[in-house]
């Protein structure tokens, strides 16, 4: 099962969105985890309400182990699993549903700061050494930038395109680059250093009551051809925003 992003206006349509899904994939035996939200308040109350359903859970057992004259073993281990449910227990850790508290969370391949409610980037490049610089280490380089969504495709076709320059040089694979084109890498490489700098707001500022357009442009060139889509928002007041909310670039 894959990730579950979606939002809400207030708390109380959060929590009945946490109840409707936690109900319906619940009758088909898929328990949604790591619940997380950029209001706190979400968070504690959910994780309220799945320590309520899990002991109720248990009462349940219980009550059946009894009505079936079993031992008091089961009931004692779940005594335990009460106990080392406690969100606020030293070395806690929950076997049902985690509440994730993290200041960064994973989600739908991107690494979303819930603290500052904003999308960003983490960037793990290999620590830079004296070996030659070849094809096969750039490729290895430039297969460690994930932008599912295309918000750093400006940056990213000049990857694309460097390595068809590699191609079309006739480059082996373990083949120390020229003077010329480790020139051009180098400076590229320290570069993406800076992308984990960037920080994509999660919410683009739009209320119920707006008027959004949708525009989108295209072009080309030799080299790459590309696609902008933006939203335009027109508020309540008349104020007009302007947002781009993804690109998409390929090379030719």
């Amino acid at each position: 099962m894959d990730d579950l992003m979606t939002g809400c206006n207030d708390v109380e349509e959060g929590l009945e969105i946490h109840r409707q899904m936690t109900d319906l994939l619940g009758k088909g035996g898929f328990a949604l985890q790591k619940w997380n939200s950029n209001n706190q308040e979400i968070v504690n109350k959910i994780q309220e309400m799945e320590s309520n359903r899990l002991k109720g859970q248990i009462d349940q057992n219980r009550t059946k182990d009894n009505k079936d004259n079993t031992n008091n073993h089961n009931i004692i281990q779940d005594i335990k699993s009460i106990e080392q449910y406690k969100p606020n227990k030293p070395g806690h850790k929950q076997n049902e549903v985690e509440i994730k508290l993290d200041g960064t969370i994973k989600i739908l391949g991107l690494t979303w700061n819930r603290n500052a409610d904003c999308f960003q980037y983490t960037v793990n490049l290999p620590m830079p050494t004296t070996a030659p610089v070849t094809k096969r280490a750039i490729i290895s380089v430039i297969a460690r930038l994930f932008d599912p969504l295309g918000w750093l495709a400006p940056s990213v076709i000049i990857a694309k395109v460097f390595i068809q320059k590699l191609w079309l040089a006739g480059v082996d694979w373990d083949q120390e680059l020229t003077d010329d084109l480790i020139n051009e890498w180098r400076p590229y490489r320290e570069y993406l250093l800076l992308l984990t700098t960037v920080r994509n707001p999660r919410w683009l500022g739009t209320r119920s009551n707006d008027y959004l357009e949708l525009h989108g442009f295209s072009d080309a060139s030799k080299t790459a051809y590309a696609a902008a889509v933006y939203l335009r928002v027109v508020g309540s007041d008349g104020n007009i925003n302007n947002k781009n909310i993804i690109i998409i670039i390929n090379f030719i």
